[in-house]
């Protein structure tokens, strides 16, 4: 995800808000965030999936696990 420089003077990372007064504090954000492991997560699985028990995933309209007989 690009850190870019906004017209008020401040840095933001991706489409977020201008928070960070520096290139290097937007640019340590972005590498903890990274670390983390959380990037992405929401994002692995789609927009039209949804969570049911677990870390079992389905499409919007399946059937869970349980539901199945």
């Amino acid at each position: 995800m690009p850190v870019t420089k906004c017209s008020n003077g401040k840095w933001k990372i991706g489409s977020g808000d201008c928070i960070y007064d520096t290139r290097e504090k937007a640019v340590e954000v972005w590498q903890a965030i990274l670390a983390s492991g959380q990037y992405g997560k929401s994002k692995q699985y789609g927009k039209n999936s949804k969570r049911v028990e677990g870390d079992i995933r389905q499409k919007e309209g399946g059937q869970s696990p349980k539901e199945k007989k």
